[in-house]
């Protein structure tokens, strides 16, 4: 499923990151526990973001036959996490991580067939819940000379009225080159999901300060590409481009049995401007806003392989404003 990928590229990222910290065994895993908060909010011990997304037209097809079109007025969207450390040694980490999404959603005026309900619901605007947890065990080894970082996680999700699937992965990454001004590794993903698009992902880090330059490059594929600098005291702004996913679960009357769960998975990237201001020790704000473009959202029942309905949306704007606290400054 296209959620778990997003899962398993968001494990990569934070493995990656925590191999660029160091080309040694750390004598203190806070140390990079510290450098993945920094670049990844929804690491962070408590992380919260609200978010207001534009018009966006789209075609759904059902069984492969065209079936719906219409337009979202509008997408509300809250999303929160939290990260809980459970056991911290030197050379490895014990965690807890729990997500909370929901978005409203604004569907406008569907256009069916003749006698037929829409595939998602009647109502214009519907609401949704999506819950995620997981249990994450990350230890660092030596391996040519070079720190390898691993990390074994299970994870399960849900909405608000059924439980959805339990899954594990396993990451690891490994420094190719680390200086002063470059930090190179690579990293590969397992997922034991067979619905999962990629059961394995390759990966790769590249984060480079560009000389007599404020500026730096932050590449992680396939996740990110951005351009930052620091600006203001305490602030940063990062120009780029990220791949992220906004699944949920839905019962429905459109598509059957009112009882079935399905998932809606859909990714996207987004390209625009970041700014974070930390206005105290651990409490740091963010605003992000540009385009969003959207790969096509696939509808399936809850653990199947077969698509029920793809849907091509265009792109939109959007705008978010977030706020974090860190336990680790």
């Amino acid at each position: 499923m296209k959620k778990c990928l997003v899962i398993a590229v968001l494990m990569t990222i934070s493995v990656s990151v925590l191999a660029q910290e160091t080309d040694s065994i750390p004598s203190k895993s806070m140390i990079l526990v510290k450098k993945v908060t920094d670049q990844f909010p929804n690491t962070r011990f408590i992380d919260v973001h609200f978010e207001q997304l534009g018009s966006s037209d789209y075609e759904s097809e059902l069984f492969g036959t065209p079936y719906q079109t219409g337009t979202i007025e509008s997408e509300t969207r809250v999303r929160a996490a939290m990260n809980l450390p459970i056991v911290q040694k030197d050379t490895r980490i014990l965690s807890a991580s729990l997500r909370y999404g929901y978005r409203d959603i604004n569907f406008g005026q569907a256009n069916v067939p003749s006698g037929a309900s829409p595939i998602i619901g009647v109502a214009e605007s519907q609401s949704f819940h999506y819950f995620f947890g997981s249990v994450n065990y990350t230890r660092y080894d030596r391996l040519f000379g070079k720190t390898l970082v691993s990390n074994l996680s299970v994870f399960g999700d849900a909405s608000d009225k059924k439980f959805g699937v339990l899954n594990a992965a396993y990451v690891a990454s490994f420094v190719l080159k680390r200086n002063t001004q470059t930090t190179t590794t690579i990293g590969l993903v397992l997922q034991s999901n067979p619905n999962a698009v990629f059961p394995i992902l390759p990966a790769f880090s590249y984060e480079h300060q560009f000389k007599d330059s404020p500026w730096r490059i932050d590449m992680i594929l396939p996740k990110q590409l951005y351009f930052r600098r620091n600006l203001l005291t305490g602030g940063r702004l990062s120009i780029g481009t990220v791949f992220e996913g906004e699944p949920f679960y839905f019962i429905t009357d459109g598509l059957g049995d009112g009882d079935v769960l399905y998932n809606f998975n859909r990714n996207e990237i987004r390209s625009g401007l970041m700014y974070e201001y930390k206005i105290y020790e651990g409490l740091i704000l963010s605003l992000r806003t540009g385009w969003n473009y959207f790969l096509n959202g696939t509808i399936r029942e809850r653990g199947q392989t077969k698509e029920i309905s793809t849907t091509s949306f265009d792109p939109n704007f959007y705008v978010n404003f977030g706020v974090s606290f860190n336990l680790i400054n």
